[in-house]
């Protein structure tokens, strides 16, 4: 027995704990919350203003993510297409070498299917939201058509279907198409069955109907008849609570007039419910039909007269709900593949199958991702095959003996996400059937960051993680159904912590992503929801239980599609983990022992004591008809009364957000949604601005600078994704998202938003406050890679500086740099777009001159750039229309060197002497360079004429000294300038080497200073030379009436 208890009355929750009312403990527990939502009035802000606020995509990309259709040109296996479930539709022109993500301006990212017409191979068509029924399948907007190989996108309409299963093109004519729609997956709808155009999607008929809970799942059209057409319809549901899978519903239909109508296919097919049907027909000859068919007595049935008749070969159907895939070689029917957790294959028309083996026996992870729902087997080559599945696309050229996974598709379907306090920070995620992993926010990798730099951390299905934020050696890790373990990085030593039952009577309930947290107040503090809350205070070593915090239903007591599930229920539940789970937890960073948790059935509890006593604050919402899955919790981190809660209604087949805060410990909800689109799945308020919030829907990302009263997308250059988490770095300001779909995103320094309200507006220009910058040299620490190795950008280097203008300026923006005594060390031109603008100052001093038009930049050269700036603060100017603003910066040491100010101080002086020497080299290399060229020219000019062959060995001669006395100027600063040999490259680095940020030896002195003398000696020639052999070969040019060689003053360059 435990002393928790649970509120059955669902009392006031001040009244159930009066001890705790506000402000009746001496100094304050709970911070008096305004019922005003904020007095600063909000900035409205157009897509067009926040451009400049770009994300980074950081991956993985070898951590794929499920994969639905593959499609390539048969004329051009080369060119292919990937639908994603939720990352949208690739392309490749070179087998998957590079990509380009072809859909991203769409409304959404889940692909079901796509069709690509063999007579005109530019006009491809995709079917959105995927037909694979899991418990995290996003949705559909409708159906689209390319014209031009995926370059641009139309929406033909459909958008109600949700779900398309297949899609059809006519083989002569690519303005017939018939489109096969599943349907709502979480309700009842009638914009489901097969619909038909004519006229390339301008207009529709719907053409096969069942009712308004069965769609048609798969289509497969007869290669040399395009009337004759095959349909599977499907009768399915699923809800938070479960899932039916069949129904009278399904069946096998065929039509032969190209679906005007249609006959129901049941000699030797099951009888009774059906679920899910997967088609094909040879393409070698189409009087044969193979089904994949899940009823009571179903398996793969084979007909030989163009389904009028059919035979049972094969038993074999693993997990339909999420397969039914079957494919045959379009050169041999009976060559069959079976496509499931694992694939199957037949060499005798499917009477038997083995299996395919995956991975390198004794090697986890050498090999292929399980859970396949997508072949594509090349006509002109059946040994080449290409598969999607859970983990992304593989290729085979062997028939599949052996495969090569497309690890450069960042479609990672992160479920949860979490960052460390390391410098820089790593970041935490757990994916979809793609186990947990962690890797850098950034590197000092020059190549960016890799997949190389991200690191598996648990296996299974990731879910939660959290890293201790005061703690490196303690990171915990949970995998599907509450599997919560601790590890540690440093060594992998991975301890389990999920807690048991003390009775072996009881089992606890688990959600599929059980949700974990931290105590902002004790990292050793961690609890964990269940159908009960589990507390630790000693990192899982040992734990305490709330009551059970749930409705206590039994699923199977609540219909699905009308019907009570039972023992005959067709892949009944397959992908719920059960009913009645907490699903969000929430602790205030205010008071410790304020709890927020948030259930699947609709319960929203909190408890004021550490879990000890609850009460149900969710009644108290308005505007919800019935208790709705409740989607995320979040305790506030100015006030402890506040808290935002959003329910999830997708499940319920509503697809609006439901986002609402209170002030008052649940007693009383406001909801706030203005602006926001699709379901919300994750709310963050800023840690240092109450009224700054951050949304992640099933369509993106949104930001409210007005506490929630209206909200506006923040998504810029990232697609519509489903957002399935968001963090706010603390320290470096960042907004860090999981995606759905597309991996993991960084939006660095989110902080500019904060400081932006109507009166700074009225100024003119808003400069943000700039974070600290620290100086360090990139690393070449990466071999060689190919051209389509994934590359995540790094954070800019330098200091970033925001600033946001009105409106655009011609005369555009003036950014100056002064150190601590005023000096200006760097100044140049910004951006002046209307909004925000982004630009980075890469710490370096002013740069120096290289015109290439005047003289040629040497071999390897190193560049323009100029000299680090010592550590210390700076400010920033930025004038712009007339206004002025300036903030600092402060600029840092490397904190992996133990550098002392002294040693910093002498590379400091030593660069600036490098740099000065080699301003003045290039000086003098173009005043060089440009009388020798001249003098060339001259030479040229002479050979033209009829001049005495004396007369044209002397200019030559004297050009020969001019030549020689530039060529020795421009190799001394070649020699100084290049980034390989030279000795600012081996110094401060170059295009492909590394720098140091320590002092110069001494040998590097005594270089620096033989190559002054060198170039002295090199000056003084040239002088000599201007001043004696230019004049002797000008004299000689004025005799036959040409010009004199022209000679640049090194002064007048400088200037």
């Amino acid at each position: 027995m435990c002393d928790y208890e649970v509120s059955a009355t669902r009392p006031a929750v001040r009244a159930a704990f009066p001890s705790l009312m506000v402000g009746a403990v001496v100094g304050g527990l709970f911070a008096v919350a305004s019922s005003v939502p904020i007095a600063a009035q909000a900035v409205r802000f157009e897509p067009e203003q926040l451009a400049a606020l770009e994300w980074r995509q950081i991956g993985p990309a070898s951590q794929g993510g499920r994969v639905t259709d593959i499609e390539a040109l048969p004329s051009r296996p080369s060119t292919i297409y990937v639908g994603t479930a939720s990352g949208g539709v690739f392309k490749s022109v070179n087998h998957g070498t590079t990509w380009v993500s072809v859909f991203d301006e769409q409304a959404t990212l889940s692909i079901g299917d796509i069709a690509v017409s063999r007579s005109h191979p530019d006009h491809v068509w995709v079917g959105t939201g995927e037909a694979n029924n899991r418990n995290s399948s996003p949705w559909g907007e409708g159906v689209y058509r390319s014209t031009d190989g995926g370059v641009t996108w139309q929406l033909m309409g459909l958008e109600e279907t949700r779900h398309i299963g297949k899609v059809l093109i006519h083989p002569t004519n690519p303005n017939v198409v018939w489109v096969g729609a599943l349907g709502h997956l979480f309700g009842p709808n009638r914009e489901r069955g097969i619909y038909k155009t004519e006229d390339g999607g301008a207009s529709w008929d719907k053409v096969f109907e069942i009712d308004e809970n069965t769609g048609v799942v798969d289509m497969e059209m007869d290669p040399s008849d395009p009337a004759t057409i095959y349909a599977a319809a499907y009768q399915r549901q699923r809800r938070a609570y479960g899932f039916n899978g069949g129904g009278p519903g399904g069946g096998l239909y065929k039509s032969s007039d190209g679906g005007e109508s249609w006959t129901e296919l049941t000699n030797g097919l099951p009888e009774g419910n059906k679920g899910r049907i997967g088609i094909d027909v040879s393409q070698e000859n189409p009087n044969i039909v193979m089904a994949i068919v899940e009823a009571e007595d179903g398996g793969i049935f084979r007909s030989e007269d163009r389904g009028e008749s059919w035979t049972k070969v094969n038993a074999l159907n693993p997990r339909p709900m999420y397969y039914s895939a079957m494919y045959m070689d379009p050169n041999d029917d009976e060559h069959v593949y079976v496509l499931g957790t694992y694939m199957h294959r037949s060499r005798d028309g499917g009477q038997t199958f083995e299996q395919v083996e995956f991975d390198e026996p004794g090697s986890y992870g050498i090999g292929v991702h399980v859970d396949n729902h997508t072949l594509w087997i090349d006509p002109a080559d059946s040994d080449h095959v290409m598969l999607g599945n859970d983990g992304g696309v593989y290729f085979s050229f062997d028939g599949g003996d052996r495969w090569t996974m497309a690890n450069n598709l960042p479609i990672g379907q992160f479920y949860d996400i979490a960052f460390d306090m390391a410098e820089p920070y790593n970041v935490y995620g757990g994916l979809q059937d793609n186990q947990s992993v962690y890797g850098p926010s950034t590197t000092r990798s020059i190549k960016g960051i890799l997949n190389q730099h991200w690191v598996v951390s648990d296996f299974g299905d990731g879910m939660v993680q959290a890293a201790d934020p005061e703690d490196a050696r303690y990171v915990y890790t949970s995998s599907q159904g509450g599997a919560l373990i601790r590890h540690d990085p440093r060594t992998g030593d991975r301890k389990v912590i999920k807690p048991f039952p003390t009775d072996t009577a009881e089992t606890y309930r688990y959600y599929w992503t059980a949700p974990f947290t931290l105590s902002p107040h004790d990292p050793a503090t961690i609890h964990l929801g269940g159908n009960r809350l589990f507390t630790t205070r000693n990192r899982g070593m040992s734990w305490t239980a709330s009551p059970d915090l749930t409705r206590q239903l039994d699923p199977d007591s609540i219909p699905i599609m009308g019907v009570l599930s039972d023992s005959t229920t067709l892949s009944r539940n397959d992908g719920v983990s059960g009913y009645g789970h907490i699903t969000k937890i929430s602790e205030s960073p205010v008071v410790p022992d304020v709890l927020w948790v948030g259930t699947d059935d609709g319960l929203v509890q909190v408890s004021l004591d550490g879990g000890r006593n609850w009460t149900e604050v969710g009644e108290n919402v308005p505007d919800l008809d019935a208790p709705m899955f409740v989607g995320h919790v979040e305790a506030s981190s100015a006030a402890a009364d506040r808290a935002y809660v959003a329910f999830d209604g997708h499940w319920d087949d509503d697809y609006d957000p439901h986002l609402f805060v209170t002030d008052d410990l649940g007693e009383s909800w406001r909801r706030v949604t203005n602006g926001l689109e699709g379901s919300v799945r994750v709310i963050r308020e800023h840690p240092d601005n109450e009224d700054a919030l951050f949304a992640g829907t099933d369509e993106g990302v949104f930001f409210s600078l007005d506490r929630g009263s209206s909200w506006t997308r923040l998504n810029n250059n990232m697609p519509r994704v489903p957002i399935h988490d968001l963090e706010i770095h603390p320290r470096d300001n960042d907004l860090i998202a999981g995606t759905h779909g597309r991996s993991i995103w960084i939006l660095d320094n989110v902080g500019v938003l904060l400081g932006l309200d109507q009166s700074a507006l009225e100024r003119g220009l808003y400069v943000s406050p700039v974070n600290s910058a620290t100086i360090f040299q990139p690393k070449y620490d990466v071999p060689r890679l190919g051209h389509g190795a994934f590359r995540g950008p790094n954070a800019e280097y330098g200091a970033l500086l925001n600033y946001y203008l009105p409106s655009a300026l011609d005369d555009g923006v003036r950014i100056r740099v002064r150190d601590a005594r005023g000096a200006t060390v760097r100044s140049f031109a910004g951006p002046a777009a209307a909004g925000f603008n982004r630009v980075s100052w890469d710490l370096r001093m002013q740069p120096l001159p290289m015109d290439t038009t005047i003289y040629p930049a040497p071999s390897l050269d190193v560049g323009p750039r100029g000299p680090f700036v010592l550590a210390g603060t700076y400010q920033i100017e930025v004038e712009a229309g007339g206004a002025r603003q300036v903030t600092d910066v402060e600029v840092r040491a490397d904190p992996l060197l133990d550098l002392s100010e002294e040693e910093q101080q002498r590379r400091y002086n030593f660069t600036l002497s490098l740099y000065d020497l080699q301003g003045r080299e290039y000086y003098a290399a173009v005043q060089g360079n440009t009388v020798a060229r001249s003098a060339g020219e001259a030479l040229d000019s002479l050979e033209a004429m009829d001049v005495e062959e004396s007369d044209l060995e002397m200019a030559d001669s004297l050009r020969n000294v001019i030549e020689a006395a530039a060529d020795e100027v421009m190799s001394d600063n070649g020699s100084l300038r290049g980034w390989w040999r030279g000795l600012i490259g081996e110094f401060d680095g170059g295009p492909s080497t590394q720098g140091t940020m320590t002092g110069p030896t001494d040998d590097q002195v005594r270089r620096l200073l033989r190559t002054e003398s060198e170039f002295t000696e090199s000056l003084v020639e040239l002088d000599r030379v201007i001043l004696e052999v230019v004049p002797a070969l000008n004299a000689l040019l004025e005799r036959f009436d040409l010009g004199p060689v022209t000679v640049l003053r090194r002064e007048n360059l400088i200037s």
